[in-house]
């Protein structure tokens, strides 16, 4: 007889999988434990790529006044320069969702565009005015 579980999985007949115990290593750390440091360049990574994709949509060509084969080399240039720079940048946004989860993923990268560090904990005191005096 088929189990609920095993006609939910799609797989007639078979057993459930036993389900082995969590590890500290399975569950995501809490946020003020997360690493702030950006030892693989993910930050600088997003922000070159982001000003390459940008600087391809420049119109060079036309602005040089280019034509012929010159025109139709500018042109592939910046499309692969535009290529590159989504590469670059997608690649850094990547690590970015698969270490933050894809609901926050968006602001951290707006974030590490414009201020160019990965957000972690604030360490020491924090200066400034206090709420409420």
């Amino acid at each position: 007889m088929r189990s609920p579980l095993t006609a939910w999985r799609g797989r007639p007949g078979a057993d459930p999988a036993p389900e082995e115990p969590a590890t500290s290593t399975d569950r995501t750390p809490e946020p003020d434990q997360r690493e702030p440091d950006d030892a693989g360049g993910t930050s600088l990574r997003l922000r070159i790529g982001v000003g390459i994709w940008l600087l391809s949509w420049v119109p060079f060509p036309v602005l040089l006044r280019l034509t012929g084969t010159a025109l139709l080399v500018a042109w592939v240039a910046q499309i692969l320069l535009g290529l590159l720079g989504l590469a670059l940048a997608g690649g850094a946004f990547a690590q970015i969702a698969k270490r933050e989860g894809w609901r926050q993923a968006i602001p951290i990268a707006a974030r590490v565009a414009w201020h160019g560090r990965i957000p972690g904990p604030v360490e020491g005191p924090v200066e400034g005015p206090v709420e409420g005096s």
